[in-house]
């Protein structure tokens, strides 16, 4: 037998002939556009010619095509199928002694040669089965190998396995030229699992849904479901159907993939990664399979890596199916080598070819001859295969088939082909053995399973008529009685029967030749097909033009097609795809023709637009400016996609950081609109306004307000785009401006109607009214914008309006505590809607309540915030985590640790906090940072320098009087104020301190009346102090009792730690009484440990030995 053959030889060997196919020179255009059959012109005519090019190679041409051969799905190389009985042809001569006796069966678990490998892939399953969440150790798990080394037969062994046990076993396939979308795969794995579940009956359907309902948001359910469809027939609920059906028919009229809404921008990893946790468990465990990695894209990577990076995933295994001759710099390469770097534990089990035993094996099993006769085929056998199971089997089924496929020579003990049956031909890639079997076929027939290869699972009827341009009913019963091809009843597409098949049909197509054949298939693609049709087949249409591109003659074409692939490009953002978005609109981009601003205006300003949104979102800043300064120099004002590409540009510097800049370019787009404001905003003014504004609402009924027409001047509607954007920017670097943006956006949706937009409106105008003293209008206004939220099912502007309602509108009149929960949801919503800025916002302010609530311990707010982090990193949205949240983890953990310097702020990040909140100009987070120092200071009992640090932020942020958000400034300020009285010895300064400490309480006691939940603790605090302070003792005592009582009923632990320590202080310093200030004292302490302020305990702990000195003295 000549020497054995090793793995790595036989794909170098294919590998040599993938070299030598790139190697060949592409003909030219015109030589291809002659081979095709069409001319210069015919691609612009609607009418093709009805004969599609024929680029079947002739049999003299034969060539190697290993690049192709891809690893079959369904053939049983392992024999799962049964052999049936045959008997000897009484046709051969004498002189053949060939296959004389019958086959056996083989055993449908029998797997050759891979007893190790199945024996590591169960106890792997079995390991991760075992590891419950929150897992200590993330795996992956990988089968890899040569093409025909038996990957899917070894996976089907863990199929049974797994479903025997009951779990679920669920795969999807990765095409190779993916034209499904990069996700597909996943969706075909969930609609096998919904299969699998509804097979079990009713009780564990009730229990998938049960688990799902209360592990995923409901308002995450539609979005998962335009994803997932059988996720829709699962939950079985007309409601979420309805839905899901309403937003699907916005989708289709969206006009950008990088719109802020749901319906362009996908759903959230997040909510993924919710429903895999949801649909399993210990008993129920579950293996989603990916087979052929090879072929998948990067955005499908980025969205596994979610999944398998997720350790809150029980029971759960993820299991990849790929080549083992993938480059390095693959996506799969890389995407192993990401979740390596993450301390994902990866067993990668390796498959090769088959010894020499294995293949013996196999052919006694198989054959019932003499032990000379089957140790001779099995030799020629793997001479012929280098023990390559795939090819195996092939050659055995082919035996099994034709019996005189092969011919022994007794003398000589050897076996040889047949070439009157099967030519002389045989190499050690099984693919070509195929393909030359195909090119028997009738040209009808080739033609067929040329283009069902090149269309993949797309190949229904209709698709394969409209590429050939002729009837082919003839030919798809032909070849699906011969098994190659099969057909499913359901959704009537023609797939050919493994990828091995699918790659000799695909070798039926000259080389040479290949890409006019899926240029040709495209464009006929493009004009037959119904819109609808179309869009349903968008990315294989794609696909077949991506092929070719090249070799399209004429720009008028290019233009056609480039606007194929920007609609390509908004679907891939509907399944949060935005690599293969960003791809799509590149595509459209290189398509342009050198005067395309003079030529396709609307489609270049279009794409330039789209892509300097997408750029945007993937940080290519570089490209954002030179695509936003070309729109500057070519745009025409008058165009409407010209004035959406300036709105982009304000989006982009308000998200940059630059907000002046956003906020004077959205001033001139606003100008040469109509639309005008104020340069130099005025008090006088505002009043004005504002009281012009209440007089045209007043009689009007919130019904009234939400019967107005909808507004449809397309110049209105920039404008509101316009204010929108400028809101935030307004609200956080230009306070004085931000209400005449509220009054615009009010003003023009009382005169023009109402749009989505107008939600906001409603919201900031509900939120001004609260911030002047008129709490209850701004109640109702608050009530109209959630309402106009519902009615425009306006998801892109929900986490703004719960911003606004939840966060400054509600909070003026009910306890903070009422909204935390709400700005939650509205910082989730703001992530998965692309509305990072109100998203960040509303985090902010839920830990900003959670700090004032006093109810939450460090422990408590260290896990809030570690949810935000993860929350927004898991959307990609990490570099917005530095304005705030993560500053305020650095804080915490100061005032947490024992040793932390929450003084001088010179051990830790503190100073540098309030460096960054001041460099970002971000008066939200300056505001946020300035009264967390001011507030640590103060339970440090450093009221000196808290009342200085209060001093400077009201020198950078001014007061909103009147604004709830002002309490707990006041607070401070007025606990501050009367503290440093206490301590000042100059009659003068004591006294402007008692004054302005008085002037501070009175404000806070108007705040009190509109919400006592949330005031009047700290209101009656401040009233002990100032009655301490005016020598009212018996006043004191008595409000310093209410204060304690209050705040430790209300479960307000800073309010009752500050209560306990002035009271202390009180008793001790001014009343002489040691044991009950001494009491109050230690249990302020207590209640500092007990909430995890540790550092401000050992602080107090030594002022109270310096307190007991002074009363000794």
């Amino acid at each position: 037998m000549p020497p054995q053959t090793s793995e790595r030889q036989f794909l170098d060997k294919l590998q040599g002939h993938r070299s030598m196919m790139m190697e060949e020179e592409v003909p030219t255009k015109r030589a291809v556009r002659m081979v095709v059959g069409f001319s210069e012109s015919s691609l612009e005519d609607e009418q093709l010619s009805p004969s599609i090019v024929d680029p079947v190679k002739p049999a003299a041409r034969q060539r190697h095509a290993s690049d192709t051969s891809t690893e079959p799905t369904s053939s049983q190389f392992f024999f799962d199928h049964d052999f049936t009985e045959y008997s000897s042809s009484s046709e051969r001569s004498a002189e053949e002694d060939n296959l004389s006796a019958s086959s056996g069966s083989f055993s449908s678990k029998k797997l050759y040669g891979r007893e190790s490998h199945q024996a590591e892939l169960f106890a792997t399953y079995e390991r991760i089965m075992k590891d419950r969440a929150p897992r200590v150790e993330l795996d992956y798990v990988l089968i890899s190998g040569g093409v025909g080394t038996g990957k899917q037969t070894l996976a089907s062994a863990l199929r049974r396995k797994v479903k025997n046990e009951g779990g679920f076993f669920c795969a999807g396939t990765f095409e190779r030229m993916n034209q499904r979308g990069p996700v597909q795969p996943m969706v075909d794995a969930f609609a096998e699992y919904v299969q699998q579940v509804f097979e079990q009956g009713q009780e564990e359907i009730d229990e998938a849904q049960r688990r799902i309902r209360s592990m995923v948001d409901e308002k995450d359910l539609p979005s998962l479901m335009r994803i997932l469809p059988s996720l829709r027939d699962l939950m079985a609920d007309d409601r979420m159907e309805q839905n899901v059906s309403d937003t699907t028919e916005e989708e289709v009229g969206s006009p950008c993939p990088c719109d802020k809404s749901p319906e362009t921008r996908g759903h959230s990893h997040f909510a993924m990664m919710k429903l895999m946790r949801a649909i399993s468990r210990p008993e129920r465990p579950v293996v989603m399979m990916l087979s052929n990695l090879q072929w998948a894209g990067v955005c499908t990577f980025e969205f596994l890596k979610s999944l398998v990076l997720d350790d809150m995933n029980d029971s759960f295994m993820f299991l990849g199916l790929t080549r083992d001759d993938v480059p390095r710099d693959s996506p799969v390469s890389n995407f192993l080598r990401k979740i390596e770097d993450q301390s994902v534990r990866i067993t990668n089990i390796e498959l090769q070819n088959l010894e020499p035993d294995d293949v013996q094996e196999m052919v006694s099993d198989s054959f019932l001859m003499p032990q000379e006769q089957s140790t001779s085929l099995a030799d020629f056998l793997y001479d012929c295969s280098s023990g390559n199971p795939f090819f195996i089997d092939h050659c055995i089924y082919t035996i099994k088939h034709e019996p005189r496929f092969l011919n022994y020579d007794k003398e000589k003990n050897s076996w040889s082909i047949n070439s009157d049956v099967a030519g002389n031909y045989i190499s050690t890639c099984p693919i070509d053995l195929m393909t030359k079997k195909f090119e028997t076929y009738p040209r009808e027939q080739k033609k067929v399973l040329m283009v069902v290869a090149c269309l993949g699972s797309h190949s229904t009827q209709r698709m394969i008529e409209a590429a050939l341009q002729e009837d082919v009913t003839s030919p798809l019963k032909i070849l699906v009685k011969k098994g190659k091809l099969t057909r499913d009843k359901k959704d009537g597409t023609y797939t050919i029967g493994s990828n091995a098949l699918k790659a000799a049909a695909y070798n039926l197509i000259d080389q040479e030749l290949k890409p006019a054949f899926h240029l040709e298939i495209g464009l006929r693609l493009m004009r037959t097909l119904r819109h609808e049709e179309l869009d349903d087949r968008l990315f294989c249409v794609v696909m077949q033009l991506q092929n070719g591109l090249s070799l399209i003659p004429d720009q008028a074409t290019k233009y056609k097609v480039a606007a194929l692939f920007v609609r390509a490009a908004e679907k891939a953002a509907l399944t949060f795809s935005f690599q293969a978005s960003l791809r799509a609109l590149n595509t459209a981009y290189d398509l342009l023709g050198p005067n395309h601003w003079e030529d396709a205006y609307e489609l270049t300003i279009v794409i330039y637009n789209y892509l300097a949104e997408m750029q945007f979102q993937l940080n290519d800043n570089e490209r954002v400016d030179k695509l936003l300064d070309d729109i500057d120099k070519n745009g025409r004002e008058q165009c409407t996609h010209t004035l959406q590409a300036y709105v982009t540009q304000v989006h982009v510097l308000g998200v940059r950081g630059q907000p002046g800049a956003a906020i004077d370019k959205g001033m001139a787009i606003l100008s040469s609109l109509g639309v005008h404001l104020p340069t130099k905003p005025r008090k006088l003014s505002l009043i004005w306004s504002l009281s012009k504004l209440g007089r045209e609402v007043k009689g009007k009924s919130s019904e009234m307000l939400r019967r107005l027409p909808r507004m449809a001047d397309p110049q209105k509607l920039t404008a509101m785009q316009v204010l929108n954007l400028l809101f935030l920017d307004t609200f956080l670097h230009r306070r004085e401006l931000w209400p005449f943006v509220v009054l615009k956006m009010m003003k023009l949706s009382l005169e023009s109607g109402l749009s989505a937009i107008s939600s906001v409106a409603f919201a900031g105008y509900g939120a001004l009214l609260c911030i002047v003293g008129r709490g209850e209008e701004g109640q109702r206004f608050g009530k109209i914008a959630l309402d106009l939220v519902e009615l425009f099912d306006a998801n892109s502007f929900r986490s703004r309006c719960i911003g606004l309602v939840y966060g400054c509108i509600l909070p003026a009149v009910q306890p903070w505590r009422n909204s935390i929960d709400h700005l939650r949801e509205g910082h989730r919503l703001g992530l998965m809607t692309g509305d990072i800025e109100f998203a960040m916002f509303n985090a902010n302010l839920a830990i900003a309540f959670m700090l004032d609530d006093g109810g939450y311990k460090y422990d408590d707010l260290m896990s809030q915030l570690k949810e935000f982090v993860d929350l927004t990193e898991a959307h990609g949205q990490s570099h917005h985590l530095h304005s705030l949240i993560l500053p305020t983890m650095s804080i915490l953990q100061i005032y947490n640790d024992p040793n932390g310097d929450i003084v001088d702020g010179r051990g830790g990040p503190m100073k540098d906090c309030l460096k960054d909140a001041l460099e970002s100009g971000n008066g939200l987070s300056i505001c946020m940072m300035y009264s967390c120092r001011a507030f640590f200071l103060f339970s440090a009992g450093e009221y000196r320098k808290s009342l200085k640090v209060l001093e400077e932020k009201k020198a950078l942020i001014p007061t909103m009087n009147g604004s709830i958000f002002d309490a707990f400034t006041l607070y401070l300020e007025g606990l501050s104020c009367f503290s440093c009285a206490r301590l000042e010895q100059r009659i003068k300064t004591r006294t402007m301190l008692i004054q302005q400490g008085k002037k501070v309480m009175k404000s806070l006691q108007k705040l009190s009346l509109q919400n006592p939940d949330s005031c009047m603790g700290k209101v009656i605090l401040l009233e002990a102090e100032y009655a301490a302070l005016s020598r009212k003792t018996s006043l004191a005592k008595q409000k310093y009792s209410q204060a304690i009582a209050l705040s430790v009923g209300h479960g307000n632990s800073f309010e009752a730690v500050f209560s306990k320590q002035l009271a202390g202080i009180y008793y001790c310093l001014e009343l002489r009484d040691m044991q009950t200030g001494m009491k109050y004292l230690t249990d302020a302490i207590d209640s500092l440990k007990a909430w995890g302020g540790h550092a401000a305990s050992e602080v107090w702990e030594q002022k109270v030995e310096v307190i007991k000195e002074k009363a000794a003295y």
